[in-house]
């Protein structure tokens, strides 16, 4: 981070700096600075703003809406999230999107249109579930816990525990052990 930053400063566009910003903020997070990381969220954003670099804005966005998630900051992060999710659709970033519509699933929000879901791959059952189901459904097929799945995806293992019920009742299951088959795991 010390060296993007000592480059940003050798350069005179905004673009690094907003993106040194953002690992700033991930870096502070993830070190228990709350107060650091939504300080360099902010100045990550704006810098953004005003960039001709719409898909950067929708990594920075789906960045900070994670970490307003992670801070219970719900109401907020679903705002920020929908906004990433929409912007994505309306440039065709299939992956940004996808992402940026998993955590807003995960803030509690829901998207409003319409065919994101097809491009997450898999059957028809695909269409079944959210993305954030299919994430925790995945991870379970391929062998992890609760806790293992809660760790990785930043939730609680009674989270995983309750997207994993849904996936069953959505894709006709008893169980886990029918996940691999049903979403063919390799």
């Amino acid at each position: 981070m010390e060296r993007l930053e000592q480059l940003c400063e050798k350069v005179p566009c905004r673009w690094p700096r907003t993106v040194a910003a953002r690992g700033r903020a991930e870096l502070a997070f993830r070190a228990g600075d709350s107060q650091a990381a939504a300080h360099w969220f902010g100045r990550a954003l704006a810098w953004q703003e005003g960039l001709p670099m719409p898909l950067v804005k929708v990594e920075t966005l789906t960045s900070y809406g994670a970490f307003l998630r992670r801070t219970r900051a719900t109401a907020k992060a679903r705002d920020v999230l929908g906004e990433a999710v929409r912007t994505a659709a309306e440039l065709g970033a299939r992956r940004l999107e996808t992402v940026a519509t998993e955590e807003l699933h995960l803030a509690g929000g829901r998207r409003r249109t319409g065919p994101h879901r097809a491009a997450t791959g898999g059957g028809d059952w695909a269409s079944l579930l959210t993305p954030a189901q299919l994430r925790v459904a995945q991870l379970a097929a391929s062998g992890l816990t609760n806790e293992e799945i809660g760790r990785r995806l930043l939730i609680s293992a009674r989270t995983a525990e309750h997207h994993l019920s849904s996936v069953y009742l959505a894709l006709g299951l008893t169980g886990r052990r029918q996940l691999p088959q049903r979403l063919a795991v390799q």
